[in-house]
């Protein structure tokens, strides 16, 4: 099964990586008690479709730091 949801923010990479990591993690939650199999999110970034990239090495390249999973529901 493929899905997407597409995203626009602001040119912050803080807050593009707090929730791209919170998005991914949500993604992966099972729908149910004792689900049989993974749910594998996949992300990715960019800053215009034909040049998007696989999230962590976007971040990586815009010279910033990996950051905890951020929770922000909270």
């Amino acid at each position: 099964i493929h899905d997407e949801i597409v995203f626009e923010f602001v040119d912050d990479l803080e807050l593009v990586k707090a929730v791209g990591n919170w998005v991914k993690r949500v993604m992966e939650v099972p729908p149910i008690k004792d689900f049989p199999l993974p749910i594998i999110a996949e992300a990715s970034a960019a800053y215009s479709w034909g040049k998007k990239m696989d999230f962590d090495k976007w971040v990586e390249e815009k010279g910033v730091q990996q950051c905890d999973l951020v929770d922000v529901a909270q």
